[in-house]
């Protein structure tokens, strides 16, 4: 078998490293040798704590101790011995430890000290963990024949993953582990109880955001197992933050030294043969009695864990992974509680109750470096027990008469709320009312009043330990008991003070709580303290007097507080509350001089500054741009600032003053709240500043004297005060005077004007990041508006009152137009059926007109030939006459009944409407022209326009035009003596041309005929239709007659 000049290379460098190995080796048999002359095995759990170093190091062990916790996501025990405690993380995922187990742990490993714990792993026979690219580290052993247990462990975080084994030994050179020798052992046995193998190897695949692999990776919970031929990386279709362990079993067919080479991104390890740490469970042993553990409670420096037990109210409970968490308080502190299985607790309910554990307290140090018990370990539910629950939505009275928790009775039901419930309640007195009828108690957690009107007994004192058992009241603001029963158990001691928040000042969940108030006085009654809190301004009676000393220092209260209610509505008077039984400390009393304060800018208010608090105040100097009551608008540097003061001062715009007060950042620039000023000079106001009418809206300009043109649209008045409505650009603001009793002058809306004044914006919150919503200008004076351009005549006022006028105009003209439109409809109906009628009539009249002429033609043409043609017959079958003579008058007849024939046809084509067009009367016109003048032997010939009009002609038109036609050519006939006739057809603008032409005398070569009458019947027909008649006459060229018919 050949290999490539690659390959020979890599293959020597193995070799190589197999031979360094090999001298390595030897180093550590002589190392080990060396060491068993001085043993060092680790037999307790303070020799673990000792040898333990910040970097591995592999060390025997032989040591057992009691298991007192187990945490399943890092794989940590919590272990005791009689030497010490201590937190080890190790693979022991082989036994299901409980707290109280016994542990021994034999073998060799490597120990780690990570600070408040301990790792020990066993030693990898491989080992190439961490994040790195593709690495690759070897390994050699002797292995003996057969099959022998392996496993690899591998993970990704990210980029490209990679995982190969190569091996090399006895007959076989480097090459990836083949499949053949890869074995698992099956779920069953085979018949004989040996067994069953099958091919490949067993992985379980996990989903963890690893950075390197831990003790084991089966601390966590896997998401896919199953079977696979070999180390292949794709059983899982997920490439980063992955980690897979194969198991299984290598076959080594001969004895001898094998060499293993791990190439992986990222980390792997390799493990070949028995681990070699052995983790076993040899029994158990009870746990020591718990102490009883406070939180915060100092522990010796001794005791890093001790099992200890720890009652308290639930105040937090979150989950994260699988780990769950509580907060418990107990008297003032509280102490994390980290629970491994929280199976079998009502989770949802967890938060408010009361709570007794037993489990482990680690010992932590405090930021003084004192040793305190501040955390408590606790395996399962079975190591927590619920002393007393939170009621669900409707909580129901106890069927036993036991004590309830005075949280529970305040969320009773309203319909237990009758005064028929009894309860029982034990708690200390906070407050006990003078004239000994009524007393507040408070227990773990809450307080109540308690009506002890019936009893009457001695006044109690505060401290006081009481057992009361009484009816449920419903309250007039919020329920109490109406004592029956009462006991002193003794002096107990007065409970932690709730510190008030503004929420619960709000909604009254304070009443009748003992609380703690800290806070600048800023004001002091006769019994009344004004107090600038965090939870805001606090007006507080108090049963005492107060001393006029307090004013400006900073008080701390504790007491039984009471809010103010309106008694019919019920609601909280915000602001404003009661402390009976008030403890008062003065926590600073109050400066000498009010103005010996931090001094800033403007600019410097927001920047870190470790005195600063609620109760601290700032000073501050600036040029006062506008004066409006006890309110100030100040300018430091181009920044401006607003002031209220807590005493208003005769001040001027232009003073230069010195300001002390509280920097709030709640509106759209810093405001001093509650401050005192003194003037410290005075100066011209800085020239206004003139914005564009296109960025109006900005935070910046709050509290600056500025510049704004914007047109009038309106003037309105407020608190008596003429106020401007301006519009710029998209900006609708206001303009006023801010404290002054002149008014502004009454300018004409639609005047272009320029205000020079204070911008006070509106609306926004810095703190939140919130912008001003709108603005307005302050002005000091009527001198800060300026007219920049009047109005025009045409005022929106005059243009709408015109506009009404042509809207009221137009309106009543539309009501003429309709009423027009209605009568012109009634008339065009009543026209239209005179028009029809007329129309009828005068087709019944051209009907008639029509068939008279029908008659009359028939009369002239047919009638007078007709009875010629009957003459003629007679004279034709007279015998008597001669031959010749009756020849002649058959020749005679002949000729008659064809003229009576022609005649007929043109009455009949007259008649016909089919021949309306003028194409058609032209055909028939040339037609009879041709046949007429050849009867007269006289050429003819025809020039007609290729296009002739569409318009129809009806039979009177042409019939009319057909007789003057025919008395035309009638004429030329007999009296032009012509040889030759041209007839010309054609439409000129819109009239039709007809045109008769001969070559022959003219009229002038002539004497008048009668027969020659018919020239004036051709322009009486022509004239009748609308037409006239032209004739052009000369001896040399004939005669020329022109009919001209207008088309309609």
């Amino acid at each position: 078998m050949s290999f490539s000049p690659a390959a020979q290379l890599s293959l020597a460098l193995r070799k190589f490293a197999n031979i360094a190995r090999a001298f390595a080796f030897l180093a550590l048999l002589h190392a080990a040798s060396q060491a068993q002359e001085q043993p060092a095995t680790i037999t307790s759990l303070a020799a673990l704590q000792e040898v333990a170093e910040d970097s591995p190091a592999t060390h025997s062990f032989d040591l057992e101790a009691t298991v007192w916790y187990v945490n399943p996501s890092t794989g940590g025990l919590i272990l005791h011995d009689e030497t010490s405690s201590a937190e080890v993380e190790l693979d022991s995922s082989g036994y299901p430890f409980q707290p109280g187990d016994r542990i021994a742990i034999a073998g060799n490993g490597s120990l780690l000290d990570l600070g408040d714990r301990y790792q020990l792993t066993r030693i990898p026979f491989v080992d190439n963990d961490g994040l790195h690219g593709e690495e690759e580290q070897s390994g050699s052993i002797h292995l003996t024949a057969g099959r022998h247990p392996l496993r690899v462990e591998w993970f990704n975080a990210i980029g490209e993953p990679g995982l190969h084994l190569d091996y090399q030994g006895p007959g076989i050179e480097p090459d990836p582990v083949p499949n053949s020798v890869l074995f698992r052992q099956a779920a069953t046995l085979d018949p004989s109880g040996e067994p069953k193998w099958q091919p490949g190897l067993d992985f379980r695949t996990y989903h963890e955001r690893w950075w390197s692999l831990p003790p084991s990776t089966r601390i966590a919970q896997p998401v896919l197992t199953g079977h696979t031929e070999n180390f292949d990386v794709t059983v899982t279709p997920r490439r980063e933050f992955v980690a897979i362990e194969y198991t299984g079993y290598i076959e080594i067919a001969e004895p001898g030294e094998y060499t293993f080479f791990l190439r992986s991104d990222d980390g792997s390890r390799l493990y070949i043969g028995e681990p070699s740490l052995q983790i076993s469970s040899p029994g158990w042993k009870p746990l020591p009695e718990a102490r009883l553990l406070y939180p915060g409670q100092v522990l010796v420096a001794e005791q890093d864990y001790l099992w200890a037990r720890l009652e308290g109210q639930v105040t937090h409970a979150s989950r994260i992974g699988s780990l769950s968490y509580l907060t418990v308080q107990s008297g003032a502190g509280s102490m994390r509680v980290e629970i491994a299985d929280a199976t079998g607790l009502p989770w949802a309910n967890m938060l408010h109750t009361r709570i007794r554990m037993t489990g482990v307290a680690r010992r932590s140090r405090s930021l003084d470096g004192i040793p305190t018990a501040a955390t408590l370990f606790a395996q399962n539910s079975a190591q927590i027990e619920i002393l007393q629950g939170v009621p669900q939505s409707k909580p129901q009275p106890p069927a036993q008469l036991a004590v309830t928790p005075i949280q529970q009775i305040e969320r009773f039901a309203p319909s237990l709320l009758d005064g028929q419930h009894t309860a029982r309640v034990q708690g200390v007195v906070i407050n006990s009312i003078p004239g000994g009828y009524a007393i507040v108690i408070q227990d773990a957690e809450r307080a109540m009043f308690i009506d002890l009107n019936r009893l009457r007994p001695e006044p109690f004192q505060l401290g006081d330990l009481l057992d009361i058992t009484g009816l449920v009241q419903p309250g007039e603001f919020s329920p109490f008991i109406d004592a029956t029963e009462l006991t002193r158990l003794g002096s107990g001691i007065l409970p932690a003070p709730v510190e008030a928040t503004r929420d619960e000042l709000i909604n009254g969940s304070l009443h009748s709580q003992y609380v703690e108030i800290d806070g600048y006085v800023l004001a002091v009654d006769e019994r009344t303290v004004t107090l600038r809190t965090r939870a805001g301004v606090l007006n507080i009676d108090l049963e005492t007097e107060t001393s006029t000393d307090w004013l400006n220092s900073i008080l701390r209260l504790r007491g039984c507080l009471r809010s103010f209610w309106d008694p019919e509505s019920r609601e909280v008077e915000v602001g404003k509350i009661e402390l009976n039984s008030a403890e008062i400390a003065i926590v600073r009393p109050a400066p000498n001089d009010l103005f010996d304060v931090s001094k800033k800018r403007v600019s410097e208010l927001l920047k870190f500054d470790p005195n600063a608090s609620v109760f601290q105040r700032v000073g501050l100097t600036g040029q006062i741009l506008q004066t409006a009551g006890d309110r100030l608008y100040l300018i430091d540097q181009e920044q401006g600032v607003r002031v209220t003061l807590a005493t208003p001062l005769e001040l001027q715009r232009g003073d230069f003053v010195e300001v002390a007060g509280f920097p709030e950042f709640t509106g759209p620039s810093p405001h001093f709240a509650h401050a005192i000023a003194r003037k410290v000079g005075h100066e011209p106001l800085p020239p206004a500043h003139l914005l564009p009418a296109d960025a109006l809206l900005s935070d910046d300009y709050d509290s600056t004297l500025v510049s704004v043109d914007g047109d009038l649209i309106g003037i309105g008045f407020q608190s008596g005060h003429r106020t401007l409505q301006l519009r710029a650009g998209a900006n609708v603001f206001s303009a006023s005077i801010a404290n002054s009793g002149e008014q502004i002058a009454n300018y004409e809306p639609g005047s272009q004007l320029r205000l020079t004044g204070v911008y006070a914006g509106l609306g926004g919150n810095r703190s939140l990041g919130q912008p001003i919503e709108a603005f307005e200008i302050l002005l000091a004076s009527p001198s800060d508006v300026q007219v920049l351009v009047t109005p025009p005549w045409w005022t929106m006022p005059r243009l709408l009152t015109l506009m009404g006028a042509l809207s009221i105009i137009l309106l009543i003209a539309l009501l003429w137009i309709k009423a027009l439109e209605r009568q012109v409809a009634a008339r065009t109906a009543e026209l239209r059926e005179v028009l029809q009628e007329r129309h009828r009539v005068q087709q019944e009249e051209a009907l008639a007109r029509e068939r008279s002429r029908m008659a009359h033609d028939l009369h002239d043409e047919l009638g007078a030939g007709l009875t010629e043609v009957g003459l003629l017959g007679t004279l034709a079958a007279t015998h008597s006459l001669p031959i010749d003579k009756r020849d002649s008058h058959l020749s005679r007849l002949s000729d008659k009944v064809r003229g009576l024939v022609m005649a007929l046809d043109e009455i009949v084509w007259a008649v016909n409407p089919k021949y309306d067009s003028v194409s058609s009367f032209v055909d028939y016109f040339t037609s009879y022209a041709q046949q007429f003048l050849e009867l007269a032997n006289v050429r003819c010939r025809f020039d007609v326009a290729d296009e002739l009009p569409v318009q129809p002609l009806t039979s009177r038109v042409r019939h009319s035009l057909f007789l003057a036609f025919k008395e035309t050519l009638t004429n030329v006939a007999r009296h032009a003596d012509a040889s030759e006739v041209i007839v010309r057809i054609y439409p000129k603008d819109t009239q039709l041309v007809l045109s008769v032409s001969d070559n022959g005398c003219g009229l002038q070569g002539k004497q008048a005929k009668p027969s020659m009458n018919g020239l004036d019947n051709i322009r009486d027909r022509l004239s009748e239709m609308g037409g006239h008649c032209t004739m052009e006459s000369d001896e040399q060229t004939g005669t020329t007659v022109t009919l001209k018919l207008p088309l309609k």
